[in-house]
This record gives structure tokens, C-alpha cells and sequence, in this order.
């Protein structure tokens, strides 16, 4: 699929092309995935990594049994090749979820600017603002320009290899209609880990387990600073 005009299109505001692409991609993966919804249970799951650091993390953290996979570490470890891995078994889905992430950012970009993950620790902490918050969760080159920091956010999302923020996090669970589970080892009265943890729900609020089969996406954020994140 061509995505060269997609910044573009994004910077100029065309909403109704950028809808059609947005259903044309989401084809795609949901066709990747359904094609390959079973992949768990085949024999190529034993040809994946298990990161043993991480694995002693999560379970001194959070008492989960599950196995977490090595993905490739080239800048798109996030949603990229670690979601993917989870959907269908490989990284193949790598560049079509970047670009669904983006294009959802953009266009949801009122939902996202007030996301209810960020209004819930706000309701939680009355000292905390929206506006900190969100300057907190996209990348430091936001920061720099002027403009709509969603905006902004999708459009820098584009670049591929690139580390992603938890504002994409947010995008991507509405784009594999999944629940994400962010992990944040740390002291939970403080700022950031008390930001990081948590459950990301899709923009509907619930997660569709008939569109993509029972898959439950646990992302670990083992170090935030470095973008390290496991899938399990």
C-alpha cells in the first residue's frame, strides 16, 4: 500500500481521504490477522525469543505467568514488531499498524487530546493538568513546534524506526480493538510510574474479542527512557 502522500495529507487537514486509507489499512491487518488468529498454538511460537530479564521483572512486578517475547530492536519495538508478533506471529504488520496509529491520532485527535486515561489520573490528583500531562506522553520534538501537539504526534509517528510514545499506545489499542496493560516498575506515588500503569481500553471503551480471536495484549514497560517494551 502507498503511504508516501500520508504526511500530507495529514498537515493539510483531509480528513476524507485520510478516512478511506484508514479503512483500506485496517483491512489489512484484520485480514492478516484473521488469517493468522491461531498462530499461538502452532509450532512457530517456539521459534520466538523469551526475554529472561524481563520475565524475572514481571513476575517480581506483577505476578503474571506469561512469557514475554523478544522483538526486534530497530526503533519500532512498540507497536510495531511486538504487536505484531502478538497478532500474527511475525513482524510483517510493522509499517501498516505505524500508519493506523497515525491516522487514528489524527483523526480521534479531540478524544486523544482528553484521552480518559489522562482525565482519570487528573480526577485522581486534582494538581494535574491535561495540557502536562500530554506534553508528558508524545515525543520531545512536539515540543518544539507550534501547533496542535496531537497533530504533531501523528505526523512524527510516521517516520519509521522511530521509538513511540504512550500517547501511540493509546491510538493502538482502538486500532487492534485490544486492552493494553502498561507496567512501570516503580514507587506508584510517584509521577511517572503512576502515569505508565495501568489499563488502555479502545476508544469504544471495550475491547472486540471477535474481530481479532481471544488475544489479550500485555505490553511491559521495563524503561521508559530507552522505549523498552515487551509483549506477552
Amino acid at each position: 500500500m502507498d503511504y508516501t502522500n500520508l504526511k500530507t495529507l495529514i498537515e493539510e487537514e483531509r480528513d476524507e481521504e485520510l478516512l478511506v486509507l484508514q479503512k483500506d489499512v485496517l483491512a489489512v491487518i484484520d485480514k492478516d490477522i484473521t488469517t493468522h488468529q491461531h498462530w499461538q498454538q502452532k509450532a512457530e511460537k517456539s521459534h520466538h525469543k523469551v526475554d529472561r530479564t524481563a520475565r524475572e521483572l514481571l513476575s517480581d512486578l506483577h505476578k503474571c505467568q506469561r512469557l514475554p517475547l523478544k522483538a526486534t530492536a530497530d526503533g519500532n519495538c512498540l507497536f510495531n514488531n511486538s504487536c505484531s508478533i502478538l497478532l500474527i506471529g511475525t513482524e510483517k504488520l510493522a509499517r501498516d499498524l505505524r500508519v493506523a496509529v497515525s491516522i487514528e491520532l489524527f483523526l480521534q485527535r479531540e478524544f486523544y487530546r482528553c484521552h480518559p486515561s489522562l482525565t482519570k489520573k487528573i480526577d485522581e490528583d486534582l494538581t494535574l493538568k491535561i495540557d502536562k500531562l500530554n506534553n508528558t506522553i508524545v515525543k520531545k520534538e512536539c515540543h518544539d513546534k507550534e501547533g496542535d501537539i496531537i497533530v504533531k504526534e501523528a505526523i512524527l509517528n510516521l517516520k519509521n524506526h522511530t521509538w513511540s510514545s504512550l500517547m501511540s499506545m493509546f491510538a493502538l489499542v482502538s486500532v487492534v480493538k485490544r486492552d493494553i496493560v502498561s507496567v512501570y516498575p516503580g514507587d506508584l506515588s510517584t509521577f511517572k510510574p503512576k502515569l505508565y500503569n495501568g489499563t488502555i481500553y479502545p476508544i469504544n471503551g471495550k475491547s472486540d474479542e471477535f474481530s481479532f480471536g481471544e488475544i489479550y495484549i500485555f505490553l511491559f514497560v521495563f524503561h521508559i527512557v530507552n522505549n523498552r517494551y515487551y509483549i506477552f
